[in-house]
């Protein structure tokens, strides 16, 4: 995965820097702690390494096919977001609204191990409230309080309790992410 990240990257010119940490290799007969996902620092570097962190250099961490930003934005109308998005870089790359696959996944099988890395890097974890995914859709840090957070939205699919649709006059948050 690292090598394939390493192609994508220098593709856009963009240089980033990885540690001997990131071979599988190394991560699995490291004596040094190691974080289950990618850090990547402002500077471009991508670690692994737990003895390399910097919390006030962390921009946020690889996952799956996405970096994704350690800090959620404020609460954005949906209309707000291209130009946020057209108007914040990372890396000389436009962020973007993570797709809402990712942030299932994350928000139901990955929520604890990145809640804690988030802690652990100086970031904001993931709470109880909605967040914007890509197609108009809202995901939320706590899937099972669904009926609680109904109010004023339009339920998409209520049968898997995790998506609904974003409306005009609704504000959420964001975790901005870069895509590889």
């Amino acid at each position: 995965m690292m090598s394939n990240l390493k192609n994508i990257f220098m593709k856009k010119d963009v240089l980033l820097q990885f540690d001997k940490s990131c071979g599988f290799f190394a991560r699995l007969f490291s004596r040094q702690e190691v974080f289950k996902y990618p850090i990547v620092y402002l500077d471009g570097k991508v670690s692994y390494l737990k003895s390399v962190l910097d919390k006030d250099k962390a921009w946020g961490f690889i996952y799956r096919h996405y970096i994704i930003r350690k800090m959620p934005t404020q609460l954005m109308l949906p209309s707000q977001v291209p130009n946020y998005c057209k108007n914040n870089t990372f890396a000389g790359i436009s962020y973007t609204v993570p797709p809402y696959s990712l942030m299932q996944r994350l928000l139901t099988k990955d929520i604890a191990d990145i809640n804690h890395l988030l802690e652990e890097i100086g970031g904001k974890p993931f709470t109880s409230r909605w967040y914007m995914a890509k197609n108009d859709k809202w995901v939320n840090g706590e899937t099972w309080n669904l009926d609680e957070r109904l109010c004023g939205v339009n339920p998409q699919n209520l049968s898997n309790q995790v998506a609904i649709f974003i409306g005009e006059k609704n504000k959420a948050a964001f975790y901005p992410a870069i895509e590889l």
